[in-house]
């Protein structure tokens, strides 16, 4: 069967989604099946196809991609120049107005880029699986499914797309274009033989009751086997444990600042390592000047290097979100490991708490517990856990429904493709 993806950041470069994507498609291809996947292009893709993958692959642009990607790829070599700073604020700017403009928050340009690759394969899909981010690829897929009823379309959906607090940055936008959103939503719904989603269930029983028979719930593909030793060492030479952490910050959706303030004070029984891409980096850098001896920033590492970098940790930290229809994929790559995880929640309702909690090597904390409190709990936490690892058949028992191929099931097992409606923008 031929099985077309559409994602955004693919090869090199692997955001969360892109790695649930690619954990798909190894399956798919272990089983015998044909897969392409169409991504955007960024400064660091591969200017052809690449022969580094197994599965096919095709990059494509917009007029703002293109000179975004340029501005960036003149960051990677002078980050702190500010004509380059001030381009990236432009093309964040112009992005920006390109949404209000819009009738619904999706970029008609993006969409058309994805849509005219679909068309340029050279052969008609047996099944098309947009993964969401971004909603674009979504409604690429149905634009195209319309003019070819027999493809099966099977959306993933991992992120929200009208109650994005992410795509839609302020309540005014998520306001202005909530009703257009809503409609895209509902003829992707519409167009769709099933929808896998991991958080997207109340969201389409509060706006889409009479589509919720579409949805199938899988969790985050990502309990993959680690093809090499993770067993940790004392690395630092001093008897401490060393945490890491490893992934994106922000501030009101995912901040560092309690998970700071504890390893401030346990410099004697361990040191946090924080691996930061982007603007978060910002939140880290006070405390790690003030307490060198605790805390390190350091530059986020490619997805290819992840593996190794977690094979450090003793113990790895995983900050929850502050809404609860978002759930972060990294609790799962850290199980995969079968290392100690302490968590910390936000909010109440935290998705990945309930996880961590069954997970033997956990530890919970809720960011408005007693400080003293919490910090005590993780030291002991920490020396209770220091040199203990799972195997990855136990985890793997305990946590069934991460494995990929669980998914890919539940991916493949759709019926005939639904007839089509109105237009979505």
């Amino acid at each position: 069967m031929k099985v077309v993806f559409v994602v955004d950041a693919y090869f090199p470069r692997y955001a969360a989604v892109e790695k649930c994507a690619k954990n798909l498609v190894d399956v798919l291809l272990r089983e015998g099946h044909e897969v392409t996947v169409i991504a955007k292009r960024y400064w660091d893709s591969p200017v052809n196809l690449t022969d580094d993958l197994p599965e096919d692959v095709l990059f494509v642009s917009t007029s703002l991609s293109k000179m975004r990607a340029q501005v960036d790829c003149h960051l990677a070599e002078a980050s702190c120049c500010f004509g380059w700073r001030l381009a990236d604020r432009a093309c964040a700017l112009v992005n920006y107005f390109g949404t209000l403009a819009g009738r619904s928050c999706a970029h008609w340009d993006l969409v058309e880029a994805y849509r005219k690759a679909i068309e340029e394969l050279g052969f008609v899909p047996d099944q098309l699986v947009p993964c969401s981010s971004p909603f674009e690829g979504v409604i690429a897929c149905v634009e195209y499914s319309k003019q070819h009823p027999e493809v099966k379309l099977t959306p993933v959906i991992f992120d929200q797309f009208a109650d994005s607090g992410t795509l839609c940055k302020t309540r005014f936008t998520r306001e202005l274009k909530r009703k257009a959103n809503i409609a895209v939503e509902r003829e992707a719904l519409e167009a769709s033989n099933l929808v896998l989603n991991v958080t997207w269930d109340e969201h389409v029983r509060k706006y889409h009751p009479d589509c919720s028979g579409k949805l199938v719930h899988i969790e985050h593909p990502l309990l993959v086997r680690p093809k090499e030793n993770l067993q940790s060492s004392d690395k630092r030479g001093d008897g401490r444990s060393l945490v890491i952490f490893a992934g994106s910050l922000s501030a009101g959706v995912r901040d560092p600042a309690v998970a700071l303030d504890i390893f401030c004070e346990l410099e004697d029984v361990a040191h946090l390592d924080m691996y930061v891409m982007g603007a978060g980096r910002d939140l880290v850098q006070p405390k790690s000047s003030e307490h060198p001896n605790a805390v390190s920033l350091l530059d986020a590492v490619p997805s290819s290097e992840m593996t190794s970098l977690l094979a450090k940790a003793d113990c790895l930290l995983s900050i929850g979100n502050t809404r609860s229809d978002q759930k972060p994929s990294k609790v799962v790559e850290y199980m995969a490991t079968g290392k100690p995880i302490l968590h910390i929640c936000s909010i109440a309702d935290d998705p990945v708490r309930d996880d961590v909690s069954a997970y033997p090597l956990g530890c919970v904390i809720n960011a408005g517990e007693d400080a003293v409190c919490a910090r005590e709990t993780v030291r002991a936490f920490l020396e209770r856990t220091r040199g203990k690892q799972m195997a990855f058949d136990e985890v793997s028992a305990l946590f069934h429904d991460e494995d990929p191929e669980i998914a890919v099931e539940r991916l493949l097992n759709c019926g005939g493709a639904p007839p089509h409606s109105r237009d979505l923008l």
